[in-house]
């Protein structure tokens, strides 16, 4: 994997061992922008935790039907 950049943003690659292809190409976040997803990740898993197993089933559910379509 090396690091490049832009004027903007700073990106990782990630490359083939052996044929050095590109396979992928992510934006390295920053330190506020890793917080920031972390607190909205907290958020969210209190949300999730506060609803009941009748509610989670009705949502996965949901979820799985519209993956289906």
């Amino acid at each position: 994997m090396t690091a490049a950049s832009t004027p903007d943003t700073a990106w990782l690659e990630s490359r083939a061992p052996l044929s050095d292809e590109l396979l992928g190409r992510f934006a390295i976040s920053s330190e506020e922008d890793i917080a920031d997803t972390v607190d909205r990740a907290r958020i969210a898993a209190r949300w999730w935790g506060d609803l009941t197993w009748a509610e989670r089933r009705k949502r996965l559910l949901l979820a799985k039907r519209h993956l289906a379509r």
